[in-house]
């Protein structure tokens, strides 16, 4: 209940540096609820304390899209607009690492690892980095008629998870005038998706 105080009352104490970054989009809180971190269209990643008083401020030339505290939260985890997961000291917010032309991302909170595609976004491969030393643990296929859309890494399984862009499938897509009369809004529209002819293909990878 402390920190959601906490949270709540930094949303209102951090105003003028919402106006000045046109908000906010990333947020991170160590476990004990004395460094917070959060950052936005700002493009830098913004440290403060449990006063919500500004400790650190380090530019980073791209929107974070996802913090997160990681190796016993020694480490800061940052995904931006750029394309780019990188890995800073949280104390000193010194960059560590850099992985570039990162096509999909994932990263489950309490995992030691996150997974990755690389180059472009037909690129033939997922791999999975070690958030220790930024080693490449596993490298999983993609097939070349697997179209990626979205990807997932289980944090409890270390399962990986594909999913494919939506292609026509054999199903015939139903005409307007087959679609069900009592249907009505959403029941209406999920029907009609169920039944536009295109489907999605799901590959998992343990």
């Amino acid at each position: 209940m402390k920190l959601l105080q906490l949270i709540a009352i930094g949303a209102i104490a951090l105003s003028p540096i919402a106006a000045s970054a046109a908000g906010l989009d990333a947020l991170a809180v160590s476990s004990d609820g004395n460094t917070i971190f959060v950052a936005g269209e700002s493009r830098s990643i913004i440290q403060l304390n449990s006063d919500l008083e500004v400790t650190k401020r380090q530019w980073l030339g791209a929107r974070v899209k996802q913090l997160a505290l990681v190796n016993d939260e020694s480490t800061l985890l940052v995904f931006d607009d750029s394309k780019s997961v990188r890995l800073f000291d949280a104390k000193t917010l010194k960059q560590t690492s850099i992985f570039e032309k990162v096509e999909k991302f994932s990263y489950t909170n309490g995992h030691d690892k996150f997974a990755v595609q690389q180059g472009s976004y037909s690129a033939s491969s997922v791999n999975v980095i070690s958030l220790a030393d930024g080693s490449t643990v596993s490298t999983v296929p993609v097939p070349k008629e697997f179209r990626l859309d979205a990807l997932a890494l289980d944090a409890g399984s270390g399962e990986i998870w594909l999913v494919s862009k939506s292609v026509k499938n054999e199903e015939e897509k139903v005409s307007y005038n087959d679609i069900p009369k009592d249907l009505k809004g959403l029941e209406k529209e999920n029907y009609k998706q169920m039944h536009d002819g295109y489907g999605n293909s799901i590959l998992c990878y343990s």
